[in-house]
């Protein structure tokens, strides 16, 4: 992760990174060339590899910058996915040596880190080290696990009761899924160590069994598997003939259904509070400005989005048949 949570520039003046001046001249060097005159937006997350949004703002921008006192303008660049977000603003303010000061300031999200075993509680947090992390999945303890699904079954069924009755000799139920108006799921998770491991067909059969014993229909079998084995997938069309409704969750479509959880504007709480002016200017369905005399007139227009046939944006997140 970057080793900055804001910086701060004033050319001519002083600089500092994280409250404290640069260390070295290439330290100085490197942050100038980095915010000043290349700034560029990488078409391509560095953490998850899902495509960069680029946004820009400015106030009073001259294309020549021949009006220098009070021109503003910032980038912001944020991913959809893992909701990493970093951002540069550059303004130009009065100064009594004849010509104006440039103000630079920039802010990135940081990462928060989790040691050894995962909590057993989803938050944005852990959403968010999840989507940036996929093989961390494995650091749930076995009952952890079942906890966060049936956070994340709530976060995206919110009419659906959900209750985690998970526990030693539970017969293969670890989660009931309580439609509002529809059928009861029974849900077994299962946690792998390994994240490249493949579900067999065991895990359904034991979930089939419990279907059959609770007189319901309906079963999710949720795991950290890579993927679900062929046998798997050949059983659920199997029991489909004889009315049984099954859906496979592996790792993937567990990242998919992170989503609810995370903030969809990540940057906003950070950018009101630095700089309200550029949050409005962002997003001015989200901040309203008090009224003064100054002109604030915004120019703002999204530059670009990328995309990659590489690159996994989630799109639908429903594991149950309907749209989420």
């Amino acid at each position: 992760m970057k080793a900055y949570d804001r910086l701060e520039i004033t050319i001519g003046r002083d600089l500092l990174i994280n409250g404290d001046p640069p260390v070295t001249d290439l330290q100085l060097d490197q942050a100038e060339a980095r915010f000043l005159d290349n700034w560029e937006a990488p078409s391509m997350c560095e953490y998850c590899g899902a495509p960069i949004q680029e946004q820009f703002w400015g106030r009073e921008v001259d294309e020549n910058w021949e009006i220098w006192d009070g021109n503003k303008w910032a980038i912001l660049i944020n991913c959809e996915n893992c909701r990493f977000w970093e951002w540069y603003r550059r303004d130009c303010i009065p100064s009594n040596l004849g010509h104006p000061d440039e103000n630079h300031l920039q802010c990135a999200s940081k990462l928060r880190a989790f040691e050894g075993d995962l909590p057993d509680v989803i938050n944005w947090e852990l959403a968010q080290y999840l989507r940036r992390r996929p093989n961390a999945w494995c650091r749930f303890t076995p009952a952890g696990l079942e906890q966060v699904v049936a956070d994340i079954l709530r976060a995206n069924y919110r009419e659906a009761e959900v209750i985690h009755v998970g526990r030693p000799g539970d017969g293969g139920v670890d989660v009931l899924l309580i439609d509002s108006g529809g059928p009861t799921w029974l849900v077994q998770v299962k946690r792998r160590s390994k994240p490249e491991s493949v579900e067999s067909v065991e895990t359904l059969r034991n979930l089939l069994g419990a279907i059959v014993l609770h007189g319901t229909l309906h079963g999710l079998v949720v795991s950290t598997a890579d993927r679900f084995s062929t046998r798997t997938r050949a059983a659920v069309t199997t029991a489909r003939q004889f009315g049984y409704e099954i859906r496979l969750a592996d790792r993937g479509v567990l990242e998919r259904m992170l989503d609810p959880v995370l903030p969809e504007l990540a940057w906003l709480d950070v950018m009101k509070h630095l700089d309200p002016e550029a949050a409005a200017g962002f997003a001015p369905d989200q901040v309203e400005l008090p009224p003064s005399g100054r002109d604030t007139s915004y120019v703002g227009a999204q530059l670009s989005l990328w995309d990659s046939d590489n690159a996994v944006v989630p799109t639908e997140r429903s594991v149950l048949g309907r749209s989420t």
